[in-house]
């Protein structure tokens, strides 16, 4: 890259190398350093199974599966502990959350091999 920032795109070491130019040419070279992605690959899980909604609506979530496939579906709120948690092959799901407070919950899906995590707020 050339330019005053850069964001990488894959994990791996990266540099900055400085060209002054003058009278002389000066170069300088950073230290390696490795910058690794921590963030869960994206999958295609998330074309088949999705929220209509991520912020409830009338005290409810909705989760479409537009594969029928078989899904278990883990709910948490911020300090990890488990909210509710199902199992379906339906095409849509409806997620009561009247008793939830007011907040944050991550919702982990898995079907197959896949796993998505999906942030749902009350």
């Amino acid at each position: 890259a050339d330019t005053f920032s850069y964001t990488p795109v894959a994990s791996g070491n990266y540099t900055v190398e400085v060209i002054f130019q003058g009278a002389e040419t000066c170069v300088i070279e950073s230290e390696s350093y490795f910058f690794e992605f921590l963030n869960t690959p994206e999958n295609s899980l998330s074309e088949t199974v999705f929220f209509s909604n991520t912020i409830s609506l009338d005290a409810q979530f909705v989760l479409n599966n537009t594969s029928n496939e078989a899904l278990q579906c883990s709910i948490f709120d911020l300090s990890g502990k488990l909210i509710f948690s199902f199992r379906t092959d339906a095409s849509q799901y409806v997620i009561p959350a009247h008793q939830w407070k007011n907040g944050i919950y991550i919702a982990q899906i898995i079907k197959g091999e896949g796993t998505a995590f999906v942030k749902l707020i009350r």
